[in-house]
């Protein structure tokens, strides 16, 4: 499936510039170069190619249930992230915020019938 995702980028890519007619069908917008391409749009659909093929992975190695209570993890993530690339300023309200909901998913997951240990550092790495 992953690389079905990066086709298909790159084809909407390659025909909006090689027929001009296509353009118009989905509006104007403005132009995209190769290099604009590579670098802003290319790795948003490789990691969400990636994203897609890790968590269909970990579904063989565990329950649904885990998985789903995993991807609360990601608030954590999305936060750290904001906090390592400059967007948001670390602040104690936000941090605790995340720290609740963190201790709330280990909370959840901590008496899983059969988690594998495997499945789990794969839908994390998903995350």
């Amino acid at each position: 499936i992953t690389t079905q995702v990066v086709w298909g980028i790159t084809s909407a890519f390659r025909a909006r510039n090689i027929f001009p007619g296509f353009s118009s069908m989905i509006g104007d917008s403005p132009s995209v170069s190769s290099k604009t391409f590579a670098l802003r749009v290319l790795p948003v659909g490789v990691c969400f190619a990636l994203n897609l093929w890790l968590s269909n992975l970990a579904l063989i190695f565990v329950p649904i249930s885990l998985i789903a209570m995993l991807k609360k993890g990601s608030i954590m993530t999305v936060l750290l992230m904001s906090y390592l690339v400059g967007l948001s300023q670390p602040t104690f309200s936000k941090t605790l915020a995340a720290l609740v909901v963190m201790v709330g998913v280990l909370t959840a997951t901590y008496h899983e019938t059969s988690p594998s240990l495997f499945g789990v550092l794969v839908q994390t790495a998903a995350v």
